[in-house]
């Protein structure tokens, strides 16, 4: 069945969505009911009263969308979405509290759910949510599926075969420098390998700032490419790139900053655009917001390598190590990810040991704390990489060659490697 998903409309075309609700008493159970009863596409095929009845029927009927208020008697919803990660990931779940909290939607997220909504809920924003979730998580099982095909059958011949790199910047919180560094290592990696092709992403769409540290101004956006998705060619995206003015072998896609937008860039757009980017470069680097959502979700599964931007201080530390939990609990390989550690301070940071044993992580490089030297270079538009005689742009460079061995090596690469074109063979001998 081809199912399309439609931000505007919300309609999963001739898709019928089945929903259990979960909710400590019928009153409130029959008040989602009415939320709901407006969407003929929207089923509510069951109902319970605690957290341990409510599992049972999940585990033993077929339902695509659990809808659960946090606390339930008996089992709460968290941990029910902790279960059902494990035993039947293809449910989305959706939490309804009665506080925003941010303490509950960060231990919701790492238990797995789609989406985490405060009580009182307007149908609107209800029915949304249920059908963002459903889209997304039958889209991904599909993908799974289709590469679990791949991999047991390896006569399998595709008509395309898209060599390029995908390579995401990840952080556990905001300010350690994903965008500073995810731009720095661009340029360093276009100057070290001039015979490669290079883009550089800025995927943080509600506060991305590439633009500002590139000083540059673009028209238009990924965002403008939405309504081509089913259309898109490496010829319509390269249209939307700015050429990096030192390198021409480097193009870079800003945000849209638009916080009501977000919701426009959605799985199906995600993968397509990433496919027409592996087709026009060697290599793609993402630059992302500090949360995590659907979508970035499936950004990081097509992702050949994630680097997980931390600090040496214990607040980045340890919401690093959340980070990863929350990768475990979503079924999430952490084989590729690798380990960058920014504003790295030699007297008072913990020390790199320590880190690494922390994280358990391989470690791809380091850069040095600069706060004058870097802060002077953003308010100017001038990337510190450019500052040839500096030891930033040398342990910058030193990361970059590093990380372009991990993108071949067999240790770190996820998946099997393709051999490398005759360019990347003379720049890894």
């Amino acid at each position: 069945m081809n199912i399309k998903y439609d931000s505007n409309t919300l309609n999963l075309n001739g898709s019928e969505t089945k929903i259990l609700i979960a909710a400590s008493n019928a009153s409130s159970v029959k008040n989602i009911i009415s939320l709901l009863n407006q969407y003929e596409e929207l089923k509510v095929v069951d109902t319970a009263f605690n957290g341990e009845d409510c599992l049972k029927k999940l585990l033993n009927n077929k339902v695509d969308v659990l809808v659960t208020e946090f606390k339930l008697p008996k089992l709460s919803g968290l941990k029910i979405a902790e279960r059902l990660s494990l035993e039947k990931p293809e449910i989305a779940v959706i939490i309804l509290a009665e506080q925003n909290n941010l303490g509950f939607f960060r231990s919701a997220m790492v238990a797995g759910t789609s989406d985490f909504l405060t009580i009182p809920v307007l149908s609107n924003e209800l029915a949304k949510s249920i059908k963002r979730a459903s889209f997304l998580r039958k889209e991904r099982q599909k993908r799974r599926d289709h590469n679990l095909f791949k991999a047991m059958n390896k006569s399998i011949k595709t008509s395309k075969v898209s060599n390029g790199k995908v390579i995401t910047f990840l952080s556990g919180k905001g300010g350690t420098g994903k965008s500073f560094t995810s731009s720095n290592m661009a340029v360093s990696l276009a100057e070290i390998y001039p015979n490669l092709r290079f883009s550089l992403v800025d995927l943080d769409i509600q506060f991305g700032d590439i633009d500002i540290i590139f000083d540059i101004k673009a028209k238009n956006t990924y965002l403008d490419l939405i309504r081509l998705t089913e259309e898109l060619s490496p010829e319509i995206t390269r249209n939307i790139g700015r050429k990096y003015k030192n390198y021409g072998n480097l193009e870079i896609f800003t945000s849209p900053c638009s916080l009501e937008k977000e919701e426009l860039i959605n799985s199906n757009f995600i993968i397509k655009y990433l496919e027409s980017l592996k087709n026009l470069y060697d290599f793609t680097l993402i630059n992302t917001g500090p949360h995590i959502t659907e979508v970035h979700i499936d950004l990081i599964e097509a992702s050949d390598i994630v680097i997980l931007v931390c600090n040496g201080e214990i607040p980045s530390l340890r919401a690093s190590s959340e980070l990863k939990k929350v990768y475990k609990k979503l079924g999430l390989s952490t084989e590729n990810i690798l380990l960058l550690i920014n504003r790295y301070n030699f007297q008072t940071s913990i020390k790199i040991k320590k880190i690494k044993e922390n994280l358990n992580l391989k470690l791809i490089g380091l850069i040095p704390d600069e706060p004058n030297l870097v802060c002077n270079n953003i308010n100017t538009g001038k990337i510190i990489t450019s500052e040839i005689n500096t030891t930033l742009h040398t342990f910058i460079t030193k990361a970059c060659k590093k990380l372009f061995r991990a993108s071949y090596s067999l240790e770190n690469y996820k998946t099997k490697v393709k051999k490398p074109s005759e360019d990347v063979m003379k720049c890894l001998f």
